[in-house]
């Protein structure tokens, strides 16, 4: 279950977000009830580098190797339970670097691979007109609930998996969890975290747009397991990059 986060600022000049109920936490009161979520976006990969439309097989580049190594370094003060990757190779990759570091096997999972874009577009330039034309279809019709180019996620699509992949962390017995993940599916995350089931493609376009995600960056999240309450902690901390 998500408790919606308040908001009632505009963002960037778009519309304003819809307000909800803000619950003000002590921490020092609390931190024994919260379970740590540490969502890692993985480290640089040869499809970010050369700005191809990536698959399940595109690797770290030489620089995501050296992002890798500096994320794995950053917890190895951070007590970790557990590390959760997607099986994407570029996000395993990343995982493997913190594991080696926390002595921890990793745990891979369908729930956390990026948002499916159209199979034409895997291993292609995003430079190439015909697939920026489907880009811009698959735009143009987000916020149509039941409209699909061809085999990619839609946003009925994404709103349902970040609800499961929430209640699968819910679900979990361990307090404090590593997630190695992606750019797009995060902002998804982030989204449901904040306006729930109820979130319009509007709202998840706007937090899309104003919510920048380096190579590596850290999206710390806390679970009230007793009053199933989700909060945001850090969004993109990536100071280990210096």
């Amino acid at each position: 279950m998500v408790e919606r986060l308040a908001c009632t600022e505009e963002v960037a000049g778009s519309i304003p977000v819809r307000s909800t109920v803000l619950t003000i936490i002590d921490r020092t009161s609390w931190d024994h009830i919260m379970k740590n979520i540490y969502f890692v976006r993985h480290g640089e990969s040869e499809g970010n580098q050369a700005r191809l439309y990536q698959s399940s097989e595109t690797s770290l580049s030489e620089k995501g190797h050296s992002q890798a190594k500096l994320i794995a370094d950053r917890f190895s003060n951070i007590e970790v339970e557990i590390i959760i990757s997607s099986d994407y190779i570029r996000a395993k990759q990343t995982a493997q670097y913190i594991s080696e570091v926390k002595g921890k096997d990793i745990i891979e999972s369908q729930l956390f691979r990026e948002r499916k874009r159209p199979s034409i577009q895997e291993n292609q330039s995003k430079e190439i007109p015909e697939l920026m034309a489907i880009d811009k279809e698959i735009e143009d019709n987000w916020e149509v609930l039941d409209y699909r180019h061809s085999d990619e996620e839609n946003f009925t699509d994404l709103r349902q998996r970040a609800k499961e992949c929430l209640e699968f962390l819910e679900n979990m017995t361990e307090d404090n969890i590593v997630v190695v993940t992606h750019k797009n599916f995060l902002h998804c995350l982030l989204w449901y975290c904040l306006f729930g089931f109820d979130v319009t493609p509007r709202e998840a376009t706007i937090v899309k747009d104003n919510f920048i995600l380096s190579n590596t960056g850290i999206v710390w999240m806390q679970y009230d397991e007793i009053n199933n309450f989700w909060k945001i902690v850090t969004w993109n901390d990536h100071a280990h990059l210096g």
